[in-house]
C-alpha cells in the first residue's frame, strides 16, 4: 500500500521464508537484511510505482501474527532529525547502499552482449541501468546501479567486455552533462528484450 512518500509492506510467514530471512534476523547492520530491503524496494517501485532512489528513507518493522511482519517506508528531508529511534533499532537506507559504476564501450556488439549476459545472470541485482553515447569520442557508455555493491562477479564480467571509468554516485553529474541518453533507468532490460535470443 502506497500512500504519497510512504510505503506500507505486509509480509506473511511465507513470504519471509522466500526472502530466506525471518523476523528476528532482521538486523540494519545484516549486507542479507540490506538485500532483502533493496529487493522489496525493487518490487515496489515496479507495482505501485514507489521510487527510493536518491531519497533517504526511514524504516519501520513491526511484528505480525503467524510469524509475519509489516514494514513502513518513509521518505524524509535531508534536514530532519536523524537520531531518531525507530522498531528494531533501524537507522536509515540511503543511496550508499548500493553500487554505482560506468563502463565505456567502444564496440557496441560488446556493450549488448555484455548487457545481455549480465541481465540474465544477475538482474535481479541491478537497481537500474542507463545506456549513453558521447558524440565527440563516439563511445557509449552504460551506468549501472547495483544492489549489491561488492559484487565480484559483476564487476570481472563487465570488465571482460568494457573499461570501468569510474565507481560511485559522482559519475553520474559528468556522463549527464557530456553525453546524450539513450535508454533511462532500464537499459538491460530494453537490451535483453531485444537481443536476448542473439547473444543467448
Amino acid at each position: 500500500m502506497r500512500e504519497q512518500d510512504k510505503l506500507k509492506v505486509v509480509l506473511t510467514s511465507q513470504d519471509l521464508k522466500d526472502l530466506n530471512i525471518t523476523y528476528e534476523e532482521i538486523n540494519y547492520d545484516s549486507q542479507n537484511t540490506k538485500k532483502v530491503i533493496m529487493y522489496i524496494l525493487m518490487q515496489a517501485k515496479t507495482i505501485t510505482g514507489f521510487d527510493s532512489s536518491g531519497k533517504l528513507l526511514l524504516i519501520e518493522i513491526f511484528p505480525e501474527e503467524n510469524d509475519g511482519c509489516i514494514i513502513y517506508f518513509s521518505s524524509i528531508k535531508n534536514n530532519e532529525k536523524r537520531d531518531q529511534k525507530f522498531s528494531k533499532n533501524f537507522k536509515k537506507i540511503s543511496k550508499e547502499l548500493f553500487g554505482s559504476y560506468l563502463f565505456e564501450y567502444n564496440d557496441i556488439e560488446d556493450l549488448i552482449k555484455s548487457s545481455v549476459l549480465l541481465f540474465k545472470l544477475h538482474g535481479h541485482k541491478i537497481y537500474k541501468s542507463s545506456l549513453y553515447k558521447n558524440e565527440e569520442n563516439n563511445k557509449h557508455y552504460l551506468s549501472i546501479t547495483t544492489i549489491d555493491p561488492q559484487n565480484e562477479h559483476i564487476m570481472l564480467l563487465m570488465k571482460e567486455f568494457s573499461e570501468m571509468k569510474n565507481k560511485g554516485l559522482l559519475h553520474q553529474l559528468s556522463i549527464d552533462e557530456h553525453s546524450d541518453i539513450i535508454i533511462k533507468d532500464n537499459a538491460l532490460e530494453i537490451l535483453y528484450k531485444y537481443f536476448s535470443d542473439t547473444f543467448s
